[in-house]
């Protein structure tokens, strides 16, 4: 799996960090190459992880034969665009969360990855954690279900950018930026992946002035429960995940972008700490799943994963509907969010 960046941004070095290590455990894996606009980022990202090429026009990047695979990590409102022409290049995709502004992107790029026969991958570090899989597996003993919480709140570095006056991509309606966006959608993902789809969705949220939630609650129904995704750029708080049921729950004092040291309680008897994750970079156990279906060839595999895709990003839709908050990205032609009800009034492509 050779591997070229687009982004800049810490993520990505979390993302090579990983990469590295897995190549150090003896994966077929390596980045060839980097993406920026800027020649100074681009450099510094690729002398950081010892990569020797840089990128600043686009369309070489995706035409350099030395990679077969592109990491995605632009910002939000990019990914669609920056996927699609991956894709169109005949690339391989892994692509970050948000996967995309909305449902109908989403479905754009799973249907083009189809028709093309090539991988795209959401890097939703969640679904592929041991600890995470270890609660799939074992959310049946916690019985009758009666509550699910998560809380992913943390005071953004831009936020005092944005309360200055300046407009930052994560507080910007063109760019698909906002607390349910970058944060809560860890929330939303783990709770779906236990769960399904809800009954409905409603998202009560502080917003600014452009619009952007700052932070806020979705609110996810289902029969005889309800799951509470709290997420906050605004703000600080205590991150956690509980999950409660009638026999008894599991808690970890950590955001679910890592659900370390999970805490099982059953019956009542004294609790347990269960802590599969061995691997001291958090995203090498979705990368390690990416190359070994990649390795396989199996593409049906990784096609199961799209109907996860299109539930996340249409309970995302919902949430953001219900709460009034567009994106520039939403009043383009055939947008589900655009030119009804609330939504008239949305910016013009």
């Amino acid at each position: 799996m050779r591997v070229g960046t687009i982004g800049t941004g810490f993520i990505v070095d979390r993302f090579l960090n990983a990469l590295k290590l897995l190549k150090s455990q003896g994966g077929s894996i390596s980045c060839e190459a980097v993406y920026s606009r800027s020649e100074q980022n681009g450099r510094a990202l690729a002398d950081r992880h010892g990569v020797a090429r840089v990128y600043t026009d686009l369309e070489a990047f995706m035409e350099s034969p030395e990679i077969d695979f592109v990491y995605v990590a632009s910002p939000n409102g990019l990914h669609f665009m920056h996927s699609r022409m991956a894709l169109l290049h005949g690339k391989h995709v892994i692509c970050e969360k948000s996967f995309t502004s909305n449902g109908r992107e989403a479905r754009e790029l799973t249907s083009l990855a189809a028709e093309k026969q090539l991988f795209l991958f959401e890097a939703i570090i969640t679904l592929h954690m041991p600890n995470y899989i270890w609660i799939q597996e074992n959310i049946n003993k916690l019985g009758r279900m009666r509550l699910f919480q998560g809380n992913f709140s943390k005071y953004s570095t831009r936020y005092d950018d944005y309360k200055a006056g300046k407009n930052p991509n994560i507080f910007n309606p063109d760019f698909s930026g906002g607390a349910l966006m970058d944060l809560n959608v860890y929330n939303i993902e783990a709770a779906l992946g236990l769960f399904g789809k809800p009954e409905s969705v409603h998202y009560f949220c502080n917003k600014a002035d452009n619009g952007i939630d700052l932070s806020g609650t979705v609110i996810l129904t289902y029969p005889d429960f309800l799951c509470e995704c709290t997420a906050a750029k605004d703000c600080n708080a205590n991150q956690f995940v509980s999950i409660h049921g009638e026999d008894g729950s599991f808690y970890s004092p950590y955001a679910p972008s890592f659900f370390t040291d999970v805490r099982a309680e059953i019956n009542g008897r004294d609790s347990v700490t269960v802590n599969g994750q061995l691997m001291d970079q958090p995203m090498y156990y979705e990368l390690e799943w990416f190359l070994k279906l990649f390795e396989r060839g199996d593409l049906a595999e990784c096609q199961r994963w799209y109907d996860m895709i299109h539930l996340v990003m249409d309970v995302m839709d919902e949430a953001r509907r219900s709460a009034g908050i567009i994106f520039a990205a939403d009043c383009k032609a055939q947008q589900p969010l655009c030119g009804k009800g609330e939504f008239e009034d949305g910016p013009s492509e």
